[in-house]
């Protein structure tokens, strides 16, 4: 059964079902944000989202832009880096970032900070410092093993035996020394 057969045709619909007028306006305002495409175009590449999906952080310049312009199916234009961007959209679609350096994740910041996007500024401090952790728990997991190493192959090496005093006076080459040549000195007589 609709909403048209309940209707009275002497009485105001609105006494009647007062929830209907509420429920269009609710649905029209929704169907209006959900089909409100903005194309930014940063750094010369498009890309088309949402007015929802760019206001989701209410103290971003994003949503203090919008607020002021309500145009629809408008274009923003961004001098910034696309590839930056792309990151800062997906964030603003599904809270993750997936990057894994952190030259990228310093970049990214520094796009959340232009954007005023505390959340993922926060993240991508978050990320960083969880990196470098890995990276030095690398570096000395690494050292370790390096140690070790020479430990084992220092242990199974068999040095010489260290000449004496009395080799060394008697003209015995060092044990360091065992492969240089030691000089010759002739004398006047020899000539």
């Amino acid at each position: 059964m609709t909403f048209d057969k309940l209707e009275d045709a002497n009485a105001d619909p609105c006494v009647l079902h007062p929830f209907k007028r509420k429920a269009e306006g609710y649905w029209r305002q929704v169907k209006e944000e959900i089909n409100d495409k903005i194309v930014v175009n940063v750094g010369g590449t498009c890309f088309e989202t949402s007015r929802q999906t760019l206001c989701l952080d209410s103290k971003s310049m994003f949503s203090t832009w919008l607020s002021r312009h309500h145009t629809n199916n408008c274009t923003l234009w961004i001098d910034r880096d696309a590839e930056r961007f792309r990151h800062v959209l997906n964030y603003l679609r599904n809270g993750t970032v997936w990057l894994n350096d952190i030259p990228s994740l310093h970049g990214l910041r520094e796009e959340a900070d232009f954007f005023g996007l505390e959340g993922l500024k926060s993240l991508c401090d978050d990320l960083v410092q969880d990196l470098e952790k890995k990276k030095e728990e690398k570096s000395k997991k690494w050292s370790i093993q390096l140690r070790g190493a020479i430990r084992d192959v220092l242990e199974d090496y068999q040095f010489p035996a260290a000449n004496t005093c009395k080799d060394q006076m008697l003209g015995a080459p060092t044990s360091r020394y065992r492969w240089r040549i030691e000089p010759v000195f002739q004398t006047d007589l020899d000539f």
